[in-house]
């Protein structure tokens, strides 16, 4: 699946990297008052949902118009799109 659709994976594995910095810069502290401020925080949050949406969008739009093997290997990568929500969800109810 990921060598028939090079660029998508390219584009989740990407997309997963800016998902472990988020996790990693409120987990290890950077985001505290002397390294970071609340809009920067802020910033770095909306950026991370405007590259979900952004995806979101490209693979509805990809499962929709695609047929047979495609559509399903689109589904996955759906999938794999949202895995870093329900990580930071329990993140959070478990920290």
């Amino acid at each position: 699946m990921f060598q028939r659709h090079l660029f998508a994976t390219v584009c989740i594995g990407l997309y997963l990297m800016l998902w472990g910095y988020l996790i990693y810069w409120f987990s290890s502290g950077a985001s505290s008052y002397p390294n970071s401020c609340g809009a920067a925080n802020g910033g770095l949050i909306m950026l991370i949902f405007l590259c979900s949406i952004l995806y979101l969008i490209v693979l509805t739009l990809k499962v929709l118009l695609s047929k047979g093997q495609n559509k399903e290997d689109y589904v996955k990568l759906f999938c794999v799109n949202f895995s870093p929500v329900a990580v930071v969800g329990l993140y959070l109810i478990f920290s």
